[in-house]
């Protein structure tokens, strides 16, 4: 798929789900949920994040540099609405990490969660074998039960030893419970993402995705989501030569939607 004819599908989604956003004469980021738009300043209130951090959690504290939303992606799944998220940060520059707002709406236009996201790491698949267990290929890897991430694994991650300590306690790994369907193994979910870096969508990538959803209870009770996504980018900036797969792992809290304000 072209990047031309990317845009023109995700325009089409949008019309299809009563989403006024990304019409043919206007800035391609219209009418989008939220209010939300390229350039937009996006602030949250401080608490819930403080909260999660002194309950173990991994998610990053937004700060003054995470207030602007420079790209905009569209997850197209076989749902029946639509999930928009709104990057702070793309992940595509190291050593910056990815951080964005995901911001789910019915069939009606109406928003059902907002679930603000961070990096844990991207890693990229070294072997086919690897590339198979993050798409779930042969019914195991990604989509199974439970998913646990070792100490051992994030000690190279940036995290401070008081956010490590605080994470893990007394155990050498944390345990996340898938959150979809049930049995040993659910397929993960899997669809195309459309992501533009400016107003116009001139730029930005087209790539297909796989990933399934984990959770685990924080100290206070709260919880933790692990969202676990595999990209392969099939066009950046309409160029289909530039493509690349990786994996990335990312924690989120579930938001109240008062407690984000976009200007």
């Amino acid at each position: 798929m072209s990047w031309t004819d990317s845009i023109k599908y995700i325009k089409g989604i949008a019309s299809k789900h009563g989403v006024d956003s990304l019409k043919q004469d206007s800035r391609s980021d219209d009418g989008l949920p939220l209010g939300a738009k390229i350039g937009g300043l996006i602030t949250f209130q401080i608490t819930p994040f403080v909260r999660a951090s002194g309950a173990g959690s991994f998610v990053c504290t937004p700060t003054a540099n995470d207030s602007i939303i420079r790209s905009i992606g569209h997850v197209n799944l076989d749902f029946p609405g639509n999930i928009y998220r709104y990057y702070m940060e793309t992940g595509d520059d190291e050593p910056k990490k990815e951080k964005f707002l995901q911001v789910v709406i019915d069939e009606t236009g109406t928003v059902i969660e907002t679930m603000y996201c961070s990096s844990i790491t991207r890693l990229i698949p070294e072997s086919e074998d690897d590339q198979n267990a993050f798409t779930g290929e042969g019914g195991v890897g990604l989509g199974q039960l439970t998913y646990t991430l070792w100490k051992d694994q994030l000690l190279d991650c940036g995290f401070s030893e008081s956010e490590m300590t605080l994470a893990f306690r007394d155990s050498d790994q944390l345990d996340y419970t898938r959150e979809v369907g049930s049995g040993e193994y659910v397929k993960p979910f899997n669809g195309t993402e459309v992501r533009i870096d400016d107003a116009q969508g001139v730029h930005g990538i087209e790539e297909q995705i796989w990933f399934t959803p984990y959770v685990r209870s924080l100290a206070d009770g709260n919880q933790e989501h692990l969202l676990i996504t595999t990209s392969v980018v099939n066009s950046r900036d309409g160029d289909s030569s530039r493509r690349s797969i990786y994996v990335d792992f990312m924690v989120g809290i579930i938001l109240e939607k008062e407690r984000i304000t976009i200007q």
